[in-house]
């Protein structure tokens, strides 16, 4: 049995989103290297490699969804997509989710890895930048630190790669 139009535009489109999310994997080593050097330039260029990649995430996320709810998979997980196929088409969508999910996996560690790595450098510099309660007028509520929309734009980004798999 050979693949219907339907699988075999999605799996086009998994491969590209892996590919995708191999080369998003290779921007988090790099965003790793780049705060364990604290160069800043390297930090800065990092950043906005970060925040390009999220979006485009953002607009695999939307196409696979759109994609999934035409061919008719709904709200499935791939690999529940995988699981509905005929066994004798599974392998190569198998192949493909291990890519995936390898990805995913790795891109999360590195992330979280570069978030120690940056708290602990914002430690170095200012304790009040990490730790709440510490450093003057604490207490009002509003925060001035500069590195507030960073961590939001991270956890945001980590909040995509949560999505079924």
């Amino acid at each position: 049995m050979s693949l219907s139009p339907a699988q075999k535009e999605y799996y086009s489109f998994i491969e590209e989103y892996t590919g995708f999310l191999e080369s998003m994997l290779a921007d988090e080593k790099g965003k790793l290297l780049a705060l364990q050097s604290r160069d800043l330039s390297k930090i800065e260029h990092s950043i906005a490699v970060s925040q390009a990649n999220a979006k485009q995430l953002e607009n695999y996320e939307v196409k696979r969804v759109s994609m999934q709810a035409k061919a008719g998979y709904g709200s499935l997980s791939f690999r529940q997509i995988i699981e509905s196929f005929p066994k004798e088409i599974q392998s190569p969508f198998w192949q493909l989710y291990d890519r995936f999910e390898r990805s995913v996996g790795e891109i999360r560690f590195h992330n979280d890895k570069s978030m120690a790595v940056a708290r602990d450098n914002m430690l170095a510099l200012d304790p009040s930048a990490v730790l709440p309660g510490a450093g003057a007028g604490s207490g009002e509520g509003q925060s001035t630190n500069p590195y507030k929309k960073f961590r939001e734009e991270q956890d945001g980004q980590s909040s995509i790669l949560e999505t079924k798999i």
